[in-house]
């Protein structure tokens, strides 16, 4: 078994450095959508396996692009994530070919709302095979989607989520979610305290700059720490959902990368474009 796994392995790797052909690839059925809350904030992280079923790599013949919703910030790819994918400010861009297999492509971003409900609408470059999204359930909210088939309330790692299910959305089509419920302040209690927020954040980076503006290497340094802040979010989650952290280690954990990543994407949305950096580059 062991020699036929090697032979089998071996013509995987030669099959990838064959030149690349023409075709199509898919999201494939683990592809997912997560909806999490930091504070009343909605965070989406796209967990994406592109997946060719040839035995050589595919040129799909141009870039695939997936454009964040209006409004989106933050963007970044998660720690792990195919080298092939690449933030363009409002966009990822997935460069061709795609080897053999599945290539994983993480990306994460805030999708800031008002009031109690809101709407998430993406389109997607490529077919998904088989539709699944989840939503932390906070409160009372809700998820609905005409996509959607079934959906359930279950409990991962002892936080309840909404999880749902639809079948094939076809290359160009548009996922709609609609949220309700959605956790929020009064827009008076709530744009009191962002304008303090920036206030207090403005002053301390006059202070740490000399009112020069925030420089590109340390634009660079935020986007890093931002993607590894994603990710460490990430596996926390996995680890939590999988058993492996009591309740007060993944709390106090949690709670403390979201903080340091409010903080720095905070930063990285108000870094100057010009001269400062592409915050998304």
């Amino acid at each position: 078994l062991e020699a036929a796994a090697g032979r089998d392995r071996a013509a995987r790797e030669e099959a990838a450095q064959q030149p690349a052909r023409q075709g199509v690839v898919v999201f494939g059925g683990e592809s997912r959508v997560i909806l999490e809350f930091q504070d009343d904030r909605l965070q989406v992280f796209y967990l994406l396996d592109i997946v060719n079923n040839a035995r050589t790599p595919i040129d799909v013949g141009e870039p695939m692009y997936i454009v964040f919703p209006e409004g989106a910030t933050g963007a970044g790819a998660l720690d792990g994530s195919s080298t092939l994918a690449v933030v363009q400010g409002d966009r990822l861009r997935i460069n061709g070919p795609f080897p053999p297999g599945t290539t994983q492509v993480q990306v994460g971003y805030r999708l800031p709302y008002r009031g109690e409900t809101a709407t998430l609408s993406q389109q997607w470059p490529a077919a998904i095979e088989q539709l699944f999204v989840a939503a932390e359930k906070v409160g009372e909210l809700q998820i609905a989607s005409p996509q959607f088939q079934q959906q359930q309330e279950a409990n991962a790692g002892g936080a309840p989520f909404l999880m749902a299910t639809g079948g094939r959305i076809n290359a160009g089509d548009t996922l709609t979610v609609t949220l309700t419920g959605l956790p929020h302040q009064s827009t008076l209690i709530r744009d009191v305290g962002l304008g303090t927020g920036l206030l207090i954040l403005l002053l301390g980076f006059w202070a740490a700059v000399g009112g020069r503006g925030i420089r590109k290497g340390h634009t660079e340094t935020l986007t890093r720490r931002r993607e590894k802040l994603f990710a460490d979010l990430v596996a926390l989650e996995q680890q939590h959902g999988q058993g492996r952290l009591d309740k007060a280690r993944y709390g106090s954990r949690r709670q403390t990368l979201v903080v340091e990543l409010e903080r720095v994407m905070g930063e990285l949305d108000r870094a100057p474009v010009g001269g400062g950096g592409d915050l998304a580059a």
